[in-house]
């Protein structure tokens, strides 16, 4: 999957909360590669907890 940049963390977070219900997870987690040179590594590496539908979603970026 890929996230456009005009859309934004909301479109995957969406996309991979309504995956877990339908798949029925306890848990989802969402990987964002961000390979943009521009970006410190600092700031591409990070894990975050977003939440959609009521389901935990743990975010990680590489």
């Amino acid at each position: 999957m890929t996230v456009d940049k005009d859309r934004g963390m909301s479109s995957a977070g969406e996309i991979s909360g309504r995956r877990a219900r339908e798949d029925r997870a306890a848990e989802a987690h969402l990987l964002v590669f961000n390979r943009d040179p521009a970006v410190s590594p600092e700031q591409r590496i990070f894990r975050r907890e977003e939440s959609f539908g009521g389901r935990a979603i743990t975010v990680w970026g590489m």
